[in-house]
């Protein structure tokens, strides 16, 4: 998993292949109190002090782990070296305030921890700098327990970006979905994206399914995508519904009972139906 997106050119760049290394050594869990959060913030200060640096010291990652289980008060000392790291004009030092922020965001509390300096995270999405907007960007997909409802503002208007590429605009439907998942303007806005992008549907599908969306028009849009002539759609659809309530599921009933019979439908798709219909009982 990355949170660095690249619209500038489709290969990953060291920037890129860096911030997937970090996220996947920080997804493995470290002891509690394996490092001090003073001895911490004094480390990344005296890297904030070396302007020259070339690049990160080795397994540097694993020694920004602990942040992650640190109480919120005592991780909270380390955000202004951190921030000051990543507005640093050395590239090699904001990969380091990246690595530190994105340890702050696989916290359980790290919205809470994150709000204040929520505004300028965002403000990092517009750089020119495409590491920059994609670590932004993906640190605010990470956030814990739920982004802040008061993003919405902030990257709603994001998704009618022509330039954006289908993975940027995913993540940032991901975002606004887990924030505000009833919102109408966040469900009909990204339902509009579908027109320009309908490769993005199975995506969708998934993401409102996970967001237990349920919004009159995303509950319409999944009953349709029932009907999908992609397979991986179909799949999407009868597993996002699974999940909905019993009322939504009984509406649908007649089209998961066609799919749950088709032979020729796929067995994951057929077994998501049938395991719908069972919640509902008999028709």
């Amino acid at each position: 998993m990355s949170v660095t997106l690249n619209d500038a050119t489709p290969s990953a760049t060291p920037m890129t292949l860096l911030a997937a290394s970090v996220i996947t050594g920080l997804l493995l869990l470290a002891p509690p109190g394996s490092a001090a959060t003073g001895t911490i913030k004094q480390t990344l200060e005296g890297l904030l002090n070396q302007p020259n640096l070339k690049e990160a010291p080795p397994a540097l990652s694993d020694r920004l782990d602990p942040i992650r289980f640190q109480p919120v008060a005592q991780a909270r000392k380390i955000l202004p070296a951190t921030l000051s790291l990543l507005r640093s004009e050395n590239p090699s030092l904001q990969e380091i305030g990246s690595m530190a922020l994105i340890a702050i965001a696989l916290r359980q509390d790290s919205a809470e921890l994150l709000g204040p300096i929520l505004p300028e995270l965002v403000t990092l999405l517009d750089t020119h700098d495409p590491t920059h907007s994609g670590t932004a960007l993906g640190l605010l997909s990470l956030l814990n327990p739920k982004p802040p409802a008061s993003l919405v503002p902030y990257l709603l208007p994001r998704l009618a970006d022509g330039k954006a590429s289908p993975q940027k605009l995913s993540v940032l439907s991901r975002t606004l979905l887990r924030a505000a998942p009833d919102d109408p303007a966040v469900v009909g806005a990204i339902l509009n994206l579908l027109q320009e992008h309908p490769g993005m549907r199975a995506d969708v599908v998934q993401m409102m399914g996970v967001a237990h969306t349920v919004d009159e028009r995303a509950v319409a849009f999944l009953g349709a995508s029932l009907s999908d002539e992609d397979s991986d759609v179909r799949l999407m659809a009868a597993q996002a519904l699974e999940k909905q309530p019993v009322e939504t599921i009984r509406s649908f009933g007649r089209q998961l009972a066609k799919i749950a019979g088709d032979p020729h439908e796929l067995s994951f798709t057929r077994e998501s139906a049938a395991r719908a219909l069972k919640r509902i009982g008999p028709q």
